[in-house]
């Protein structure tokens, strides 16, 4: 088994927030570290469940999505101030999980299934994201969005769902075609460098999170 290089930043990241997680509780993102450390060693888990033991990844990958569609979901939903933005969020992340466990226990080899799920999903986060940061700027709640770590994490998910969508979308395009990058499928190959500026985003995040922490014991 071989980890590939998105499972290097990922694990980057998850020592980064292990690191630096007296800093994330003082920004309140104390739910960064153990939600980095379960996708990281899930996402290694995958890559075992492929290589070694040569069984389906699709429990994994949809305990990876459940993961990440409740934390991003409630992140947004806790960040914002616009009621109407947490409503959509309240009513969006239960919804979904529903069909996804409907997918998961009802067609679990169903590759089609799955890549609808993550479809909607995407899409769902990526709304959320972009609502963020549009209320955000709209009211100009920051002197330096550089310096919002939940601005960092909102544009990792926007890049990297926002074209997971795109990409699952066009998944029997891709196959038929038979679209291949540096010996991979394009819908495997894009989601992993995709994933890379995902993490490199949230490590941001992280290193922002130390930042303001300083800033505020200097002054």
């Amino acid at each position: 088994m071989h980890l590939y290089f998105y499972n290097i930043v990922e694990l980057i990241c998850a020592g980064l927030a292990i690191g630096f997680f007296a800093n994330l509780r003082n920004q309140g993102l104390v739910g960064l570290a153990p939600f980095l450390l379960f996708i990281s060693g899930a996402e290694v888990l995958a890559v075992w469940q492929k290589d070694i033991a040569r069984v389906s990844t699709y429990g994994t990958n949809y305990a990876i999505a459940i993961a990440e569609l409740f934390f991003y979901g409630y992140l947004f939903m806790h960040a914002t101030r616009e009621i109407y933005m947490k409503r959509i969020i309240q009513i969006g992340i239960p919804v979904i999980f529903i069909a996804t466990l409907i997918a998961c226990f009802f067609f679990p080899q169903r590759y089609l299934a799955f890549y609808y799920c993550i479809i909607m999903e995407g899409f769902f986060l990526t709304v959320c994201a972009l609502g963020y940061l549009y209320f955000q700027f709209d009211e100009d709640q920051l002197e330096n969005p550089a310096y919002d770590p939940v601005g960092w994490i909102a544009i990792g998910v926007i890049i990297f769902f926002s074209g997971i969508c795109i990409v699952f979308s066009l998944y029997e395009f891709i196959r038929m075609q038979q679209l291949i990058i540096f010996g991979e499928q394009i819908y495997i190959l894009i989601p992993r460098m995709l994933s890379i500026l995902l993490y490199s985003c949230i490590s941001m995040a992280i290193i922002t999170c130390k930042k303001n922490t300083t800033s505020s014991s200097a002054s």
